[in-house]
C-alpha cells in the first residue's frame, strides 16, 4: 500500500513515499512495517485515521468530511511518486505512455543501483507520434 498524506515524516510516512506491508489491523489504526528500501527499512509504523475535508467545488456540490485512513493499495507507482527512492528493480512500462520530458526518464533510468534490474515494456510496433525519446547525445 502506499500513502497518501504526510503524517510522520522523521518516521518515513510521508506522501507517496511509504510502500509498507499491513501487519495487524485494529480498529482504528493499522500496524505496517515499511519495505522502502532505506534509512526506515523494515521499521514498524502506526497508521491512524486522518480528516479528509471536501470543499463546495465543480466536482463536489455540497461540502462534506470524510475521517479515513490515508493510505491506497499499489501495484505500481508514477516516475514522479519513484523520485528519490532507490528500488531494487524497476519494470518500465512505455508501452502506452512515454515520458514526457527528459528529466523524467533520467528519474525512471536512475532509480535502480544495478543496471541488469532495470527492465523495459515496450510496443511491439514502433510509432512515430513525437512522444518517444529519440536524440542521440555524444559520448
Amino acid at each position: 500500500m502506499i500513502n497518501i498524506r504526510n503524517i510522520d515524516v522523521n518516521n518515513g510516512v510521508c506522501d507517496g513515499k511509504i510502500r509498507a506491508l499491513l501487519l495487524k489491523r485494529h480498529n482504528n489504526v493499522l500496524e505496517c512495517q515499511i519495505i522502502n528500501p532505506g534509512a526506515h527499512f523494515l521499521k514498524k509504523v502506526f497508521i491512524h485515521r486522518v480528516l479528509f475535508v471536501h470543499e463546495v467545488s465543480d466536482d463536489f456540490s455540497v461540502s462534506f468530511n470524510r475521517l479515513q485512513l490515508p493510505i491506497k493499495q499499489c501495484f505500481a507507482i508514477t516516475i514522479n511518486k519513484a523520485q528519490g527512492q532507490t528500488l531494487s528493480r524497476a519494470d518500465l512500462d512505455v508501452s502506452k505512455y512515454h515520458p514526457f520530458s527528459h528529466g523524467q526518464f533520467y528519474v525512471a533510468l536512475t532509480r535502480v543501483t544495478i543496471s541488469n534490474n532495470l527492465f523495459f515494456l515496450l510496443n511491439s510496433q514502433p510509432q512515430n507520434n513525437g512522444n518517444s525519446v529519440q536524440d542521440i547525445l555524444p559520448c
